[in-house]
């Protein structure tokens, strides 16, 4: 039989009843206290969230006025200059099929530069007949306009360094091969 439980503590660092319901008493509170910031923090986020996605929204609506003064009912005029270099442009894939096409067996490219209406063709051949024939299958696509040999030595070995230039045809730019 229990007579009695005594909860006033005799002696110092001693468990008893007293100090555990302290413990638990005092736990408990800093649980609470804990829950609150994180409540604290939870609502202020939210608000943070909300402002966030306001001025995103603010934002956008922004751009898309800006987009649209930029552009006016006309469009851009830059961007209609950049749009019409583009449609006057070679077909790039066309003219380098083109260049393949003329090229004999013997004739090896070394390298193709261009502007928007002239290319430059350096290259080697194994003879000058060869690159007689790449002259004139050059000469008569309809790709090529003014096709001129620039250049043209024999080197060590018996190949022939040559360059050719010619112009391109603009009628031919964006139809096939």
């Amino acid at each position: 039989m229990i007579t009695r439980i005594n909860l006033i503590e005799k002696k110092t660092f001693q468990t008893t009843y007293a100090t555990l319901i302290f413990a638990a008493a005092g736990v408990c509170l800093f649980c609470l206290l804990l829950y609150g910031f994180l409540l604290i923090d939870l609502t202020r986020t939210k608000k943070s969230v909300i402002q966030f996605q306001s001025n995103i929204e603010r934002l956008k609506s922004e751009r898309e006025q800006i987009i649209n003064q930029r552009m006016g009912p006309q469009g851009d005029a830059s961007l209609a200059a950049i749009q019409t270099a583009l449609e006057n442009s070679p077909a790039w894939g066309s003219v380098l099929n083109a260049i393949t096409e003329a090229l004999p067996s013997r004739v090896w490219l070394a390298s193709v530069k261009s502007t928007s209406k002239d290319i430059i063709i350096n290259g080697q051949a194994k003879n000058p007949r060869d690159l007689t024939g790449f002259l004139t299958h050059l000469e008569k696509s309809p790709r090529f306009a003014k096709v001129v040999l620039t250049t043209s030595s024999e080197e060590a070995g018996g190949l022939f360094q040559f360059t050719i230039s010619c112009d391109i045809e603009n009628t031919q730019w964006n139809s096939k091969p």
